[in-house]
Order: structure tokens, then sequence, then C-alpha cells
């Protein structure tokens, strides 16, 4: 080894330079971790400082799986053990480390002991998706939903759905139009004051109350039906399910307790009907997928919104507003009234006979004249005389029994 000068930095002796070459391939290829400069300083080597830097991930990575067990052991899990076959798989806050991530076996695959190959059916992951595992494609089935569906799954449904994963309208019987009370008896096919659902073929009698957000209705006898419209139902698995004891009616005499997995069968022009006998129902579901996920609460002018597609009405209480006309002779005025939402199919229409009040005269009843899915053209006769070219303003009566119009459009 060449000796050095003592020359102070920048030196331009040509030993110097002789020597720092000797040290300078000393720091590349040596195996040593340090070595001694002209000055007697000493310095790390390459190879120091690769070991320098795996010291200091090694720190790193023991303080962050020390944090990491603390918040496991927080949230009530063991510390992770590495994973091996046979070991012994007793309790849901287990925890095993397998290739960097830190996984909990399910409780419904316990008890049972580890193979030799790592079973991801009977472990779920509870640390180790980072921010940039999620940013790649198809990530999202790391994470896991409720139903076993992955998340991305979940988020395909919702799109090819529309975002509206309930095709039932009204499964919780919050919407009532009508708000009739007391028993309700209803023949056969007749829809009842609960919107979207109507008697099966051999009636139905039910009561109802109210817990201040949902409606539970209580079948005494026959059955209650929704009908879906043809246009909800994509070709998919689907999955029933509601709160109560009553038993959906599958065919053939048979019925069944939620959740119900039909068979799928491509929906013909009348729909899919769900019908349901005696018993307690409520939070009533029909959705795609393979089990059933939470009730699905939509808000309720959507909800009703939803409901008046098939069946609405108006003037329903004194005094209402019904609809602005113009008398073109002196008996008779033409008028227009628009539905709250376009229905389903131009709706039957009817219209209570007479009693309407006028600024305290009485008109005779509202005639149809035109009906469209957007609204209907009415004509009316006074019990006196029009003048020609006025406008007349209808109200509801004083004392109305029941609204002025109603029009349906029901399956």
């Amino acid at each position: 080894m060449t000796t050095p000068t003592s020359a102070p930095v920048p030196s331009t002796s040509p030993t110097d330079l002789l020597f720092n070459a000797e040290k300078l391939d000393q720091a590349i290829n040596s195996a040593a971790l340090n070595f001694v400069d002209r000055l007697g300083r000493a310095r790390h080597t390459w190879s120091g400082l690769e070991a320098q830097v795996d010291l200091e991930a090694t720190a790193q990575r023991s303080q962050i799986q020390s944090a990491a067990n603390l918040v496991l052991g927080q949230a009530g899990y063991a510390p992770p053990v590495l994973y091996a076959a046979g070991l012994p798989m007793t309790t849901q806050t287990q925890t095993v480390d397998y290739s960097g991530n830190t996984y909990a076996p399910k409780p419904s695959a316990l008890p049972f002991t580890t193979g030799s190959t790592f079973d991801p059916t009977k472990f779920r992951l509870i640390q180790g998706i980072s921010g940039g595992d999620l940013a790649e494609v198809g990530a999202a089935a790391l994470i896991g939903t409720a139903s076993g569906m992955s998340a991305q799954g979940t988020f395909d449904l919702l799109l090819a759905n529309g975002g509206t994963r309930n095709k039932i309208i009204n499964g919780n019987f919050a919407v009532s139009q009508s708000a009739q009370t007391g028993t309700i008896t209803l023949g056969p096919n007749q829809y009842g004051p609960h919107d979207m659902w109507r008697a099966g073929a051999g009636g139905c009698v039910y009561t109802f109350f109210s817990n201040g957000i949902d409606t539970v209705v209580t079948i005494e006898s026959g059955t209650l039906v929704q009908v879906i419209e043809p246009l909800l139902i994509q070709g998919a698995n689907y999955c029933i399910s509601w709160a109560g004891s009553s038993r959906l009616q599958t065919g053939g005499g048979t019925s069944a307790a939620s959740p119900y997995l039909p068979a799928y069968t491509a929906p013909g022009a009348s729909g899919i009907g769900v019908e349901f006998g005696p018993g307690s129902l409520t939070l009533v579901q029909f959705e795609p997928g393979p089990a059933p996920t939470p009730f699905e609460r939509r808000l309720y002018p959507i909800e009703l919104a939803l409901c008046q597609r098939y069946a609405c009405q108006g003037g329903d209480t004194p005094n209402a507003f019904v609809l602005i006309a113009q008398a073109n002779t002196t008996t008779q005025a033409f008028g227009h009234i628009a539905f709250p939402q376009p229905m389903r199919t131009p709706p039957t229409f009817t219209a209570a006979a007479g009693a309407f009040r006028l600024g305290g005269e009485v008109v005779g009843a509202l005639v149809p004249v035109s009906i469209t899915r957007f609204g209907v053209l009415v004509s009316f006769a006074p019990m006196g005389s029009f003048t020609p070219g006025d406008a007349v303003l209808i109200t509801q009566s004083v004392n109305p029994n029941g609204p002025i119009w109603n029009a349906k459009a029901g399956l």
C-alpha cells in the first residue's frame, strides 16, 4: 500500500493520487465495512453502506411491526406468527404472517389446522393492503363485502343496475298515497293503500303499524303481491330477503323463509311476481347477487316518485288545487292535469263525480278527453254557465270523500 503525504487538501502529489486510487478500489470492491482515508479518518466502504441501509431497514420494519402488533392487540388480535403447516386455528383473534401480509382465520372456518399450502378461503386479510395495491387494476377484489362478493363485483352490480340495487319498490311499506287506516280487506288482485302492493288471486286481509321509519304489515289471510316490471330485471341470479314471519310463496303450494335464491328465469311481458303469505312482513328486497345485503333505504321523495310511475292521485285534501282550465263555451271548459311523474303506460284515469269548488260554485265531473303517460286533458261543465275565454280555477270540495282523481298504470 502506498504511503501518502500529509499535504493539505487538495494535494497535487502523484503519491497521494496513487494512494487515493488504491483507496477508491478498496471502497468499491472490498468486503470490509470500513477503510481509512489519506487523513486518517474512518470511512464506510460500499459494503459498509449496504450493511448500514439493511440495518436501518430492519430497524424500521421492526418498528412498523411493533406498531402493527400494537394496533392488532388493541383490536383484540394476537401478534402474528409465521405461517407454517400444523398451526391449530381455534379462535378468530389468532393471526398469521404470510407473504408479508397479516391474516386472521374466518369465524366460519374455525376450528382447523393449517396445511402445507396457505388456504385463502379460510383466512381474511386484516393488514397488508397499501394504497399502491388498491391502485392496481382489479385490486378491489382485495376487499370483501358482507355478501362474500368482492368490492369490484359490488361496484359492477351497482353500475349495471343504475345504482338501484333493490328491485322492490316500497319494500318497507312507507309510501301510502291513499292514507287509509284500520284493517285492509282487498278483493282478488286489488291494489291496496300501500303503493305497489296488491292482493293475490285469493284476495288479502291485513293490518299494519308504523315504527316511525318503516311500516310492518301483518297478513291475516290471503297473500300480498308485488310485480316487478320486466325492464328492471337484468340477466343475473337474484336473492329475495325480508323481515318478518311471512313466507314467500314459491309455487306449487310450497313456501320459503328469508332469504331465498330463486332459479333465474327471464321475465315475461308481465314481469316477475313476489308473493307473501300470512305473517308479519317488511323490508322486502329483491336484488342481484348470491346473498342478502342490508335493506336499501332510498330517500322518501325518491321512493314516492318510483311509486308514482305506477299510481298517483290529486285533490286529496279540502281546498287542494286541482287544475286551471279555460272556458271555451258557456257550458264547457278544458284543462290539463300533469302527472307528478311520467307513468309506466297511459293510465286508467278516474275522477269523482261533481262537488268541485269554484269560488263557491259547484261544477260537474272531470271527463277525460285525452290521456298520455304525462297527463290528461279533461273537460267539465258548470252547474250554471261559464263566460267563454275565462280562466277557471278548480279546487277540492270542502268535504272531500277521497281524492278528486286517480291515475293507475300498475302491473
